[in-house]
């Protein structure tokens, strides 16, 4: 196996419909950018302290999950963004 998997990398791409639907949702309801987590802002990760974070296009292992949701503090976070919806 190849130990270095930083041609796995890939850039990001906000200019794209879904972003774009996220986008105006976010005006009328809380949206965290799972982005923030997993890019540097031009760049994003396949991989992080040697776990792939993505099982296919678009969707996260569920070790990259694990690991992106431990370092992050997902359930405290999605906890917080939804508190901020209570009607």
């Amino acid at each position: 196996m190849h130990s270095d998997n930083r041609h796995c990398d890939f850039a990001l791409n906000l200019d794209n419909d879904p972003h774009r639907l996220l986008e105006k949702l976010s005006e009328t309801h809380p949206v965290y950018w799972l982005h923030q987590d997993i890019c540097d802002g031009e760049q994003c990760f396949a991989s992080r302290n040697s776990v792939f974070l993505y099982r296919d296009y678009g969707h996260l292992s569920e070790e990259g999950s694990a690991l992106l949701g431990g370092t992050n503090d997902w359930f405290e976070a999605f906890h917080s963004q939804a508190l901020l919806y209570q009607n």
